[in-house]
């Protein structure tokens, strides 16, 4: 027979069971997804702001070479950036608070993946043509 003293009762046992170690382990894989989904939102957004930017400098890049004269932009055209990943268009939009300023606004849309990544709506003036009296 083992004497009293020797014998451990359950309230003074120390080590954790097993239910304990396995709900343990499942909050840490619990935070560790957490956290592995932040992480890859995280470097998706940043892949996506960085392409924007990109976009934003290539239609810089247009409009500088455009900048020449009101004529060398081009009304309603599409072409390839000085990056090649990315495409442009131009249409132009109506507007009658532009048309009363004797101006049109011309929009530049930076394609990415035919999918737009960026757009500027430039506003030109317009020569008005010379009347003829009678």
């Amino acid at each position: 027979m083992i004497p009293r003293s020797v014998k451990s009762s359950p309230a003074s046992r120390t080590g954790a069971t097993l239910i304990e170690l396995v709900a343990g382990l499942a909050l840490l894989a619990l935070l560790g997804t957490a956290l592995l989904m932040t992480r890859a939102r995280l470097i998706h957004q940043r892949a996506e702001a960085e392409s924007r930017l990109r976009a934003v400098a290539a239609a810089d890049e247009l409009l500088s070479a455009w900048h020449q004269g009101a004529d060398s932009i081009p009304r309603q055209s599409a072409g390839t950036c000085f990056e090649p990943s990315f495409t442009w268009t131009t249409k132009p939009i109506a507007s009658s608070a532009a048309a009363s300023l004797h101006a049109e606004v011309i929009r530049l849309e930076i394609l990415k993946d035919s999918r737009p990544a960026t757009s500027i709506d430039v506003v030109l003036h317009v020569e008005e043509s010379p009347t003829t009296s009678p």
